[in-house]
């Protein structure tokens, strides 16, 4: 029996529905390449910063800062922690969190805010899993508006761990790094044309051997953290406004990757392409980018990778406002970018995310994706996963809330030993000081 055949019956426990789902719809709308997608952060910053001042969700005061506390317990079953082929074993784990949010008006229109949320998953079994939980939403940044010019500076830290997030790993559920990125972006909004440029320098420290381990199993010379690198990171846009509703125009970014061992190898990747954005009725935005990506291998590594891939992006995208009780968002596309096994993977996706305000006293969440891929260097894999997601949020009091989610993820590969099938089911009790 061949390796694709024990990974569609590894994964064969997949409700049809679930997987039909899966493959038709998609989620959360991603450029397709990482510098432009860096850019993007600053413009969810600025959006997440905004909701917060609007709904009023800062609930302490001291002088001209406004801060907000909030701390989390939950519980985790996790049925394939370690995301082997025939993994049955089941695990729990624990995870208490502290977050911590500050909005400093320097004046009327200019801001410093800080973002911090800190916390710990600590396994009952598997404590070699135990880890140190960093937010992706912790963040300094400051804006500057000054005449025509918008202005940020920020600094994004962030260490997670999840299965869902990255196509390349299999074999180990140890997988994490900090990953730091500084860097500014200066917009110029003439009305009828805006533009942005940007740098952000980018590290990732590996924190766990897990990715060291399942890529070196066999004889031969060994290299420790091998996913460790710095990037820099450029990127650019310029768009003109057809109409009031629809803005067009160029994008562009680039990086140049510095891995600290020669396992992997250093790279450069550029990507260009045209862009265009709609709003086209009050509560329907669209977005549609294709291009070309180029990314060139230095014979520094180790592993298989070769000298250059000429390859291209593309994605539309939906994000729709069906009323003041859901919203939903839908991305099908194609990227090339880095996993943490691999210095390059091309994807074909589709992702799907859905918020549903059933009344105040439940809110609920769904989350669906689809993806095929093929690995470049490295292990040269070819794979496809599907996934789902949902949760419900129920506030208990003004202060107290309880969470309650589940994941599932299945990974099907080309290679020996590297289909998985997670479930994961957790529970959060939040309380907002």
């Amino acid at each position: 029996m061949n390796n694709h055949q024990r990974g569609t019956r590894r994964c064969g426990g997949i409700p049809r529905a679930a997987l039909v789902c899966g493959v038709c719809f998609a989620g959360a709308g991603a450029l397709a390449q990482e510098a432009i997608n860096e850019a993007m952060e600053v413009d969810r910053g600025r959006r997440a910063r905004k909701q917060a001042i609007d709904r009023n969700l800062y609930n302490l005061k001291a002088g001209p800062v406004l801060m907000r506390f909030d701390a989390a317990m939950g519980v985790e079953m996790n049925d394939n922690p370690h995301l082997q082929e025939n993994d049955t074993e089941v695990d729990f784990a624990f995870h208490p969190e502290l977050n911590v949010a500050a909005l400093w008006a320097l004046n009327p229109r200019n801001a410093l805010a800080l973002n911090l949320g800190v916390g710990y998953v600590k396994y009952v079994n598997n404590t070699e899993l135990d880890h140190l939980i960093i937010a992706p939403s912790t963040e300094l940044a400051l804006d500057i508006y000054t005449g025509d010019f918008a202005i940020n500076l920020h600094e994004r830290v962030s260490q997670t761990q999840n299965a869902a997030s990255d196509p390349t790993v299999s074999g180990t559920g140890d997988f994490s790094g900090i990953e730091n990125t500084v860097g500014t972006r200066v917009d110029w909004d003439l009305n009828q044309l805006t533009s942005f440029i940007g740098y952000d320098h980018y590290n990732f420290i590996s924190t766990s051997t897990g990715v060291s381990d399942t890529l070196q199993r066999g004889p031969g010379r060994r290299f420790n953290d091998v996913q460790d690198r710095s990037s820099e990171q450029f990127y650019g846009r310029a768009g003109i406004k057809a109409s009031p509703a629809v803005t067009t125009g160029l994008e562009a970014g680039g990086s140049l990757t510095d891995y600290e061992s020669d396992f992997f190898h250093d790279n450069t990747q550029f990507s260009v392409g045209p862009f265009v954005e709609a709003q086209v009725t009050r509560d329907l935005k669209a977005r549609a980018a294709g291009g070309y990506v180029r990314s060139e291998f230095e014979a520094n590594g180790a592993s298989p990778a070769p000298k250059a891939v000429d390859d291209f992006y593309a994605e539309i995208s939906f994000n729709h406002q069906l009323s003041q009780y859901m919203s939903h968002q839908l991305a099908l596309g194609r990227e090339a970018k880095s996993g943490a096994e691999s210095e390059l993977i091309t994807l074909w996706y589709a992702r799907y995310e859905n918020d549903w305000s059933l009344s105040r006293l439940l809110i609920l969440h769904t989350s669906l994706f689809y993806e095929n891929g093929k690995e470049r260097s490295g292990v040269s894999e070819r794979l496809w996963r599907v996934g789902l997601g949902f949760g419900a949020t129920v506030p208990l009091s003004r202060q107290l809330s309880v969470s309650a989610g589940y994941q599932f993820v299945c990974k099907d590969s080309d290679q020996v030993n590297r289909d998985y099938l997670q479930n994961l089911v957790s529970v959060q009790f939040r309380y907002a000081f």
